[in-house]
């Protein structure tokens, strides 16, 4: 699994490839709440390098759902793989998460997610 954080104007963007599964969701959970600690909105997490998720990863996104809820800021998914908007599906959450299809580079976030 890798984990990458790119900071760009008002957003953190954050990447994830591989597995996120029982071992490698703790330090998922650990980045992203990393990245809350930086300047911004919000973040932008990347998932479409994403080749499998596991009940784990998917309580790592409520988790810092909640997080980022609490600090008043947005968590949107970008790019999800259609794996994991089935998962999303599954556990009844598919409505709850900002979810963003097409990838969004750093200069693309204000226009895709708007700039208020």
């Amino acid at each position: 699994m890798d984990l990458s954080t790119h900071t760009h104007s008002r957003w953190v963007i954050c990447s994830v490839a591989g597995e996120v599964d029982i071992f490698t969701a703790p330090a998922v959970r650990e980045h992203l709440l990393a990245a809350l600690d930086g300047p911004g909105r919000g973040i932008l997490l990347d998932l479409s390098a994403v080749t499998f998720m596991d009940a784990s990863g998917l309580r790592v996104l409520i988790s810092i759902k909640r997080e980022v809820e609490e600090r008043q800021r947005t968590l949107c998914l970008l790019a999800p793989t259609p794996a994991i908007r089935r998962l999303l599906k599954a556990g009844g959450l598919s409505g709850h998460f900002c979810v963003k299809a097409g990838p969004v580079t750093a200069e693309r976030t204000e226009p895709v997610l708007g700039a208020a």
